[in-house]
């Protein structure tokens, strides 16, 4: 299961967990899912985090990964991305197509930092931790 898809917060705070390999035809079933809770979420204040920390291997062509990323991250409710990874030329990667798709990015090493920039960066959430994972049920698995 390469990658886990679902709300950590309902309606608010998006998780998506990708482990192993990606390829293209991952990629566009991620950006159709989250395009498709990003439409028939209920506030316009929907947060994504995308944790990349257990990827292996990312086989995407720039370009139309940049395309199909643009879907959800210019989406009308999509407040702030958060990149959850360690690897430099994903952090990159990450910085380029959030850039390009002017929404507001953030990068960091580990989730609980992650969810430390949340808490700060939204008041209007309940608190989040680590502890959140326990009980995240994805929504959808993808591979």
């Amino acid at each position: 299961m390469p990658t886990q898809v679902g709300w950590l917060i309902e309606n608010r705070v998006l998780y998506s967990q990708s482990t192993g390999a990606i390829d293209m035809d991952l990629v566009i079933q991620h950006a159709d899912f989250l395009v498709e809770l990003l439409s028939n979420g209920q506030t316009t204040d929907i947060h994504l985090i995308i944790d990349s920390l257990k990827l292996t291997k990312f086989r995407v062509d720039i370009v139309k990964l940049n395309g199909q990323t643009k879907r959800y991250l210019e989406h009308p409710r999509l407040k702030c991305n958060i990149d959850v990874t360690r690897n430099v030329k994903n952090q990159m990667l990450g910085n380029v197509v959030s850039d390009m798709a002017g929404v507001r990015w953030a990068h960091y090493e580990t989730l609980e930092a992650a969810l430390n920039f949340l808490n700060d960066f939204d008041e209007t959430l309940p608190p989040l931790d680590t502890n959140l994972l326990t009980t995240f049920k994805p929504l959808k698995e993808i591979d």
